[in-house]
């Protein structure tokens, strides 16, 4: 019996550390996604950080479309944001450069109130 529960206990642990470990970008401070933003200008690669951030937001504003859809038959119209993405990133990085202590999320909450409603 000892041995099943330790192996079902390393078998499941990493699982349970990896869980605890992911957050997403939008808890990460404006400050830190600066500085991460800053350090990744130097790298050259086939994504950028802009793109992981635009990447997230689309992914979080879906999201957010999902249960509103679910719920009440609402969602809003990304549309408009996502046509300019670069835009959408040098917002972010003046939002963040105001706000250092918000969370990145708290700057697509506020893009969304802006946001065309569609039933």
């Amino acid at each position: 019996m000892k041995k099943i529960l330790i192996i079902i206990f390393l078998f499941f642990s990493p699982l349970v550390f990896a869980i605890d470990e992911m957050d997403g970008m939008g808890d990460w401070s404006c400050q830190d996604w600066l500085k991460l933003n800053e350090v990744l200008k130097s790298e050259s690669g086939p994504i950028t950080m802009k793109d992981m951030t635009i990447q997230w937001l689309s992914g979080f504003v879906s999201g957010v479309n999902v249960v509103s859809a679910s719920q009440n038959g609402e969602y809003v119209d990304l549309s408009s944001i996502m046509k300019d993405k670069g835009s959408l990133s040098d917002e972010l990085v003046e939002f963040c450069e105001r706000n250092q202590n918000s969370l990145v999320v708290e700057f697509i909450v506020d893009k969304m109130s802006d946001l065309e409603i569609l039933k």
